[in-house]
């Protein structure tokens, strides 16, 4: 024989099933924005590593560029003291020969 139709077992058998297909289609979804967002956090990763690289990379450039001037500022200040000691010393002689000669004239 038949069992008569009770409401309340067909109506949670339904929802049930619902939930199931709810969940089966929510599962990839779910799924799919977890990877999404691990992508974007090691995109975010390597963004910031190569950021740090080239800072670094800049940084002894920079320094790099640094020591050369210093050294050009050093050559150049130990030129200019060259040169000031040879100009004193060409004066010193100048002066010490002024008084030597006497230029007469006819």
């Amino acid at each position: 024989m038949v069992e008569p139709i009770n409401p309340k077992t067909i109506f949670s058998r339904s929802l049930d099933i619902s939930n199931l297909e709810q969940s089966r289609k929510a599962k990839p979804n779910i799924y799919q924005n977890q990877l999404q967002q691990e992508l974007q956090q090691k995109d975010v990763r390597k963004q910031e590593r190569v950021n740090k690289s080239e800072e670094t990379g800049h940084k002894k450039i920079k320094k790099e560029g640094d020591k050369k001037e210093e050294k050009g500022r050093k050559r150049r200040k130990e030129n200019r003291n060259d040169d000031n000691k040879d100009n004193e010393n060409e004066k010193e002689a100048k002066i010490l020969n002024a008084g030597r000669y006497i230029d007469i004239k006819v």
